[in-house]
């Protein structure tokens, strides 16, 4: 297998010049007679299956077909839509792209959707891009859509143009991991730009793994660029773990250009610094190109697997060539495991071009194991070439285990390329596990391309399990390919576990095209059980919420008096939250006071506060003092601590006292500990002696217990509960004998115990086991 590494230039660049979206919707403009007939037909599928097609309401207004984004759907497909795509975002103003992003995130068609986005955040942080930042800091935190591909993507843009103020911005993330991302985002651009050395001086500043891990991706990226640049850099680096596993990033993207500059790049290392990889890799590239230059310079290579790999990539790229060439070569090779080596991968990737001489070579692979692998591989490319002839070979020529491997082989590949003969030839097997599990693979490669046709073959050659589990698999595809198809074959089925499950299918399929029609399709649907009614229900109000939470709420009013929606009810109440907290809120205390209101009022402020804890905190405030109410409040005190614990820690006197108020201290020390250890500590001690203070600083302790246990058995004894205490005090211990027995020995005498407690300790240190060795490089440069 190949790899290559390569980075993507931010799209934003593509900008500037304007790219004719005239020209685009010149050539994607929909065909009014065709769509008059599609249309049509679906009419006629929905009144077959009993849908309603009165009253109906998109997914979103955005993606109707009158709209230009629903107009490119209708319009257009692959590259044109794309195209399509990137005509309206560079027609759009600046200011509107906030709303042509919040349009993307409903696009059905995922691929149409990520590029919109893609190019929508490259164009607004080419042009403002703090204001970009903003609005992806906002969608990577977002209840439903976690995604921090806008916030690479402008941070991306951003240190393309002005790589130091997007450094600057990037190291002021507020969460650890969106921080992260985002100066290795930066870095490697600033690693393709004109100054890459600057790149590796700004994440060599950086501290313990996000260090390496910045530097992986500088190194990476510039090597992509400049492989020798890049190579000759690694000078910068002390650390020799991470000098040898850049040094194979580096090496295998040169292969990539110049195999033997690569292989100049591998002898100049030292032997420590050498890599596997690198050498199959730079070998594989060199035997592509020149063989017997690559044959030549096996030579160069040290003995063992370094060697072995090495022999294995000429070996099997030769053969994609020259073939014949390349097992002469392996029968002349002396040493009898490089000589099986070079056999098995010479022999298996002749079959590419030539599976009848590779089947007739294959006995010379002494090894059983190998040869059973070179067998499979041939019968999949020889049926792909002939597939009568291979199935002819695996008739005639294997038994048992030999003809189940080779049999699966063949029809696997044939069911790709012909699922009709691999159907016919697979129906007339005898019963058993053999003939079931060739079913199932000519359903699954049949299924996904013609699920009309393999259900109407399972409907007349099936029977009993395998009938049952062809028809779930093909349903799947047919609902996702033609619901209305599907909805008209449930509707005939009889009760049971497929029937079920194919209703679930049709109503997901709906709701992503009408959901008033999928609610009303199975309303209207008899003979459902409750439960997958229930379920059906729950899925299509869940994905309304996450598009129109406002016009979910209404259609929610059908349904009122039924506890059994309390949950969709409250996913209704915590996705209009996230656009419009006071609108969820005031929603939320019409509600039957039933359970329902208080599950819906939970979710609520917990969406809330994720995004906007000051607003929830506000908002608490107007509810009266129930014991929801104080479990509510501690739900926003944790959510606040993520961004700003100093913040939170303010707050934690207003919680109720009680166990709960007492594990906020721990959670908000937990989190202000990650962001500023100083701070944390200067807090601790301003606090009041007792279990709130207790809970403080043992998280304190468990923070540091790793890294600086010393310290953390000082704060251990400021704990006022026995309890705790002596906890803390295991706790540290066992990390100092797994460093120093003798150290945590000398420690334990200076603690302040009972009798009975120091043996305790003192057995636990004598039976904790060391740690392993320890790399003095690991994090430093």
């Amino acid at each position: 297998m190949k790899f290559s590494f390569q980075w993507v230039w931010p799209v934003a660049l593509a900008f500037g010049t304007g790219m004719g979206g005239a020209y685009f919707w010149a050539h994607t403009a929909p065909d009014a007679a065709k769509v008059a007939a599609a249309e049509a037909k679906i009419a006629a599928q929905k009144s077959s299956a009993g849908l309603s097609g009165g009253s109906s309401t998109p997914k979103t207004k955005a993606w109707s077909p009158e709209s230009p984004l629903g107009g490119i759907l209708s319009a257009s497909t692959g590259a044109e839509r794309i195209l399509a795509a990137a005509a309206m975002v560079d027609q759009t103003p600046v200011g509107g792209l906030a709303g042509l992003i919040e349009q993307s995130r409903n696009c059905p068609d995922d691929k149409l959707r990520q590029s919109l986005m893609d190019m929508a955040y490259a164009k607004w942080a080419t042009a403002d891009p703090q204001a970009a930042l903003a609005n992806a800091r906002t969608a990577a935190t977002r209840r439903y859509d976690k995604d921090t591909g806008p916030l690479n993507e402008v941070f991306g843009t951003w240190a393309a143009s002005d790589p130091q103020a997007a450094l600057d911005a990037a190291k002021k993330m507020d969460l650890t991991s969106l921080r992260a991302d985002a100066v290795r985002s930066v870095l490697s651009t600033m690693a393709q730009g004109p100054d890459p050395l600057s790149a590796v001086t700004a994440a060599k500043s950086l501290a313990g793994p996000q260090r390496s891990q910045a530097l992986r991706s500088v190194f990476d990226s510039w090597s992509t660029a400049d492989p020798a640049a890049a190579f000759g850099a690694l000078n910068q680096l002390d650390n020799q773990n991470l000098k040898s596993d850049y040094a194979r990033s580096i090496v295998i993207n040169m292969s990539n250009q110049d195999p033997q500059a690569a292989l100049n790049m591998l002898h100049s290392l030292p032997p420590g610094l050498q890599n596997v990889d690198a050498y199959a890799y730079t070998f594989s590239h060199m035997a592509i190109q020149n063989p017997t230059a690559a044959v030549a310079s096996l030579d160069q290579v040290p003995a063992g697997p370094m060697r072995q790999y090495a022999v294995q990539a000429v070996a099997a790229d030769w053969a994609d060539s020259d073939p014949q060439s390349a097992i002469a070569w392996a029968n002349s090779l002396t040493s009898p495991s490089e000589r099986a080596t070079a056999l098995f991968y010479s022999i298996r990737h002749m079959s590419g071009s030539d599976p009848a001489g590779a089947i007739a070579q294959v006995g010379n692979i002494p090894n059983a194991g190998q040869r059973a692998t070179a067998i499979s591989d041939i019968m999949s490319n020889w049926a792909d070439n002939n597939p009568t002839a291979a199935l002819n070979w695996v008739e005639n020529n294997t038994t048992g285990t030999s003809y189940d491997n080779s049999i699966n082989a063949v029809i696997s590949k044939i069911a790709v390329n012909d699922p009709t003969m691999a159907a016919d030839y697979v129906a007339k097997m005898p019963d058993g596990a053999a003939r079931a599990r060739l079913i199932n693979t000519t359903i699954n490669a049949w299924s996904p391309v013609d699920p009309t046709a393999a259900l109407s073959w399972a409907n007349q050659n099936l029977t009993g399990s395998d009938l049952n589990n062809s028809t779930s698999r093909i349903l799947r595809d047919l609902v996702a390919t033609d619901p209305m198809a599907g909805a008209a074959y449930v509707a005939q089925m009889p009760d049971g576990p497929t029937r079920n499950s194919a209703i679930l299918s049709i109503a997901n399929t709906l709701s992503k095209q009408d959901l008033n029609a999928a609610l009303d399709w199975i309303d209207g649907m008899g003979n459902v059980p409750d439960n997958t009614k229930r379920s059906a229900v729950q899925n299509i109000i869940n994905t309304w919420a996450e598009v129109d939470p406002a016009s979910a709420a209404t259609r929610l009013q059908t349904l009122a008096g039924n506890p059994a929606y309390s949950s969709v009810v409250a996913s209704v109440a915590a996705n209009w939250a996230s656009s419009d907290p006071s609108a969820a809120l005031q929603w939320v205390e019409t509600l039957p006071d039933d359970g329902t209101r208080t599950n819906a009022l939970n979710r609520t402020i917990t969406a809330i506060a994720s995004t906007d804890p000051a607003t929830a905190w506000k908002d608490l405030a107007t509810l009266p003092n129930t014991p929801e109410r104080s479990s509510l409040m501690l739900n926003v005190v944790n959510s606040w601590s993520r961004q700003s614990p100093a913040t939170a820690a303010q707050l934690l006197p207003q919680l109720p006292a009680g166990p709960e108020r007492t594990a906020a201290f721990s959670s908000v020390t937990s989190m202000w500990l990650q962001q500023s250890p100083i701070g944390a500590s200067q807090w601790i001690n301003t606090l009041s002696t007792g279990p709130e203070r207790d809970a403080a600083v043992n998280s304190l302790v468990v923070n540091q217990e790793q890294t600086d246990p010393g310290t953390a058995l000082g704060w251990a004894a400021t704990i006022s509960g026995d309890t705790t205490r002596l906890n803390a005090y295991r706790n540290v211990m066992v990390q100092m004998a797994r460093k120093d027995p003798a150290a945590a020995n000398v420690a334990l005498q200076k603690l302040q115990l009972t009798d009975d407690q120091r043996t305790t300790l003192a057995t636990l240190i004598a039976k904790t086991p060391p740690a392993q060795p320890p790399n003095p490089d690991m994090y430093s440069n």
